[in-house]
């Protein structure tokens, strides 16, 4: 589940970015039905085009992080949702749009549930394998950890040519700090 978040995560990223990028470069011509709408509506158009392409790239950012961020799949998703409640309305104002709009209209309403039931699936497997994995030297794997500042899940990773991270760091002041704590009486 975690596998099929990330990839139509990505895809729905690099769409929206196709799809955004093709009403930018061509205006009017991208609106199937559209023909020559005016000045106006292809201005209207190709800021549109630029904000879909921006909103693909917020899809690439959340499917890029691990784990991949339940609450920013939810948002975009509702986005995307919301613009499917808009071709409803229009659908009952001014009746049905060219088929190929009914169509994306059927995508809009559809696919943000797919995502709502997939949010959380990285961030869920990530805590069940944190459960049921045995204690294992911090050094030799990487592990989740929740941040619970941020309240996202964030890696602890020991460096390949064995450094220290900065937490092995903190964690070796914090130690040092408390033996001279108990050192001094304190």
């Amino acid at each position: 589940m975690a596998r099929a978040l990330r990839l139509l995560a990505e895809l729905m990223g690099w769409a929206c970015v196709a799809i955004g990028l093709l009403h930018l470069t061509l205006g009017n011509a991208a609106i199937p039905g559209a023909g020559s709408a005016g000045a106006t509506v292809d201005s209207w158009g190709r800021f549109m085009g630029a904000s879909f392409a921006g909103y693909g790239l917020a899809w690439l950012r959340a499917a890029r992080q691990r784990p991949t961020p339940a609450w920013a799949v939810r948002w975009l998703a509702a986005v995307f949702l919301l613009g499917g409640a808009g071709r409803l309305i229009s659908l009952t104002v001014h009746g049905w749009p060219q088929w190929f709009q009914t169509a994306l209209a059927v995508i809009e309403l559809s696919l943000p549930l797919v995502f709502f039931w997939l949010a959380d699936a990285e961030e869920r497997a990530l805590c069940n394998n944190e459960e049921s994995s045995s204690a294992v030297d911090e050094r030799s794997m990487s592990s989740p950890r929740l941040n619970a500042g941020a309240r996202k899940l964030t890696w602890d990773r020991a460096p390949a040519d064995g450094t220290e991270t900065h937490r092995d760091s903190d964690r070796r002041r914090q130690a040092h700090a408390k033996r001279g704590d108990q050192l001094n009486g304190r």
